[in-house]
């Protein structure tokens, strides 16, 4: 459980599956007076923008307001995605998306695809 900034309501991080290297959450926002909401995110899938509510590994800060996911293409960790998001006010605008598509049993490099321009990617 988390605090968005601006008491702007709670974030839940939910579990829904463990794996040997990864887990996949989702995040749930309560707000006052208001229906808990499943949140969705821009995704970088294989070339492909998706909407999803699925993350993995995530973190949160609250003092920041900084969410973070670590998706792993495969049981090593040595490919996948790592995205940011920033808190604002009760949404998340993506920050950053690095990506390595080969799995060569290396850690990097990754490389940036994405980075925050100051609206949100379309």
């Amino acid at each position: 459980m988390g605090s968005l900034p601006e008491n702007k309501g709670r974030i839940w991080i939910i579990p829904c599956t463990v794996r040997l290297s990864e887990t996949t959450q989702v995040v749930i926002r309560a707000m006052p007076s208001s229906p808990v909401e499943l949140l969705t995110f821009r995704q970088w899938d294989h070339g492909v923008w998706n909407t999803s509510p699925y993350l993995f590994n995530v973190t949160y800060d609250d003092q920041s307001g900084v969410l973070t996911s670590l998706h792993r293409d495969d049981s090593l960790g040595d490919c996948g995605t790592w995205t940011v998001w920033q808190a604002s006010g009760a949404d998340f605008i993506m920050q950053r998306l690095d990506a390595k598509t080969e799995c060569d049993g290396r850690e990097g490099p990754y490389r940036t695809l994405y980075l925050y321009p100051g609206n949100r990617p379309s």
